[in-house]
Parts: structure tokens; sequence; C-alpha cells
């Protein structure tokens, strides 16, 4: 499929076309972050503040994790004709996959910090 946001032309005033999206944005911010820390001595420290750390992407990655969890696990358990029970809380405490089904694991947690 396209991914329209990632890349695509758009026309200037002028007649002629530039790409615009979060990928040529995501590009230009590590291009500066580079020349930067090269160019001006900057540190790593100093130029978290112009893209997303790892530590920003971590939260969107777990609540996909708990998303792919809840799905595996209904799938699994609408096959054997057990319906689909499970599902995630997300709170101050964390992501806690919500399994009634394990007797052994029924609340399991799948991140840490806040949600």
């Amino acid at each position: 499929t396209a991914n329209n946001h990632f890349t695509r032309d758009v026309k200037r005033p002028d007649g002629s076309f530039a790409y615009v999206g979060y990928g040529i944005d995501s590009l230009t911010v590590c291009l500066t972050a580079i020349a930067r820390m090269k160019h001006l001595g900057e540190s790593r420290g100093e130029v978290t503040e112009i893209y997303p750390t790892a530590e920003d992407g971590r939260i969107t990655v777990a609540i996909l994790h708990a998303a792919q969890e809840v799905r595996d696990l209904n799938f699994s358990y609408l096959a054997e004709g057990k319906g689909a029970p499970v599902t995630a809380r997300f709170g101050e405490d964390g992501i806690t996959i919500i399994d009634p089904m394990n007797e052994v694991e029924t609340f399991r947690k799948i991140y840490q910090k806040a949600v």
C-alpha cells in the first residue's frame, strides 16, 4: 500500500515540486543532529530535544505489543471455541495483559511505567 504521509510530491507556487512528509522530516532532523555533533561539538544529550529518542518510542511499542498479545491469545481461544476474554489494562502501574483463561498468570505485566 502507498503511504503518502511518509513522503509525497507537493507542487510549489512556482510549479516545481518538493518532497514533504515525515520521512523527509526524519532524515532532515537526523542530518541536523549529526551536523551539530560533528561540526559544533554538541553531545548526544544536547541534540535529543530535536528528535524522538528510543525512550520516546517505548510507549508506542509497548501499546502495539499489548495489542498483539491480546489478538494472538484471543485468536487461539476463539479457535478452541472459548470466546475472546483477553484484554489489556493501561494505568499508572503500566500495561497488564489480563487473561482469565490462564490460571497460573492471569495478570501479566508487560510494561512497568505509567501509561
